[in-house]
């Protein structure tokens, strides 16, 4: 039997295993829609070897497929999801999209906690646990760009999704709840943050003052910047990365 896992579990998934599990383009979406039937305890046994933190969070229909079993957390979306909102992982696991991820931690985030997790999933960062910063120091990434700060609390990857892609994402979850939450979250996110603290430097100087801002107009986040023909004999790099432009 297959699980679907949400919330604050997918969240997990994604920051852990983003970067190693495959591009997001490569992955299977699910082409089936959330489960009807109940879970039974055995579905924990695909979960185990991602050792996700229990309770761990598992999606379904209705509340009909709600079963109280010591592990499990159950989360009811009744709304139509749009393509693309599960991803078929392999292994019986079906994890809610980067976008969909986004969409459900509205309901358990504040605004401004919603917009930072916005900007490291659109991002080349993600946060990881104390417990994962051993296995992060030893994998190697198969994309082959990870660069491991995980003494900083983060380790660099491919970003999960865009916010073209989130602003697309919930404009289909017209009347889903958490849908307002949501789309205010997004109007205040950029793309391309690199660390933590880059995050919290842009939010910092540009969301607006009622949200703890300065309410500065939106920058680039690590913008490239060329040399110029005269000045590149005299450089020993190719081109420069500017934090905020």
């Amino acid at each position: 039997m297959e699980i679907f896992i949400s919330h604050s579990s997918a969240l997990e998934y994604w920051r852990r295993y983003g970067a190693d599990s495959a591009q997001l383009s490569t992955q299977a979406f699910h082409q089936h829609g959330l489960p009807s039937t109940a879970y039974d305890r055995a579905v924990l046994l695909n979960t185990a070897k991602h050792e996700l933190n229990l309770p761990i969070d598992v999606l379904t229909r209705n509340n009909k497929a709600r079963r109280k079993i010591e592990g499990l957390r159950h989360n009811t979306f009744s709304h139509p999801v749009p393509v693309g909102s599960l991803i078929n992982c392999g292994d019986g696991l079906v994890v809610s999209s980067p976008e969909f991820c986004f969409f459900q931690m509205a309901s358990r985030l504040s605004l401004v906690k919603l917009i930072e997790l916005g900007y490291e999933f659109c991002g080349v960062y993600s946060l990881v646990a104390e417990k994962d910063a051993g296995r992060l120091a030893s994998d190697d990434n198969t994309a082959g760009e990870s660069l491991d700060n995980s003494s900083m609390g983060f380790y660099t990857r491919h970003p999960l999704t865009s916010v073209r892609k989130l602003k697309a994402y919930v404009s289909h979850m017209s009347n889903a709840h958490g849908q307002k939450k949501a789309a205010r979250a997004v109007r205040f996110i950029i793309d391309g943050s690199a660390s933590p603290m880059e995050t919290i430097l842009s939010m910092l100087l540009t969301l607006p003052k009622k949200l703890g801002g300065y309410g500065l107009p939106k920058p680039s986040l690590n913008a490239q910047i060329a040399p110029t023909r005269a000045t590149k004999s005299t450089l020993s790099k190719a081109n420069f990365y500017c934090d905020l432009y």
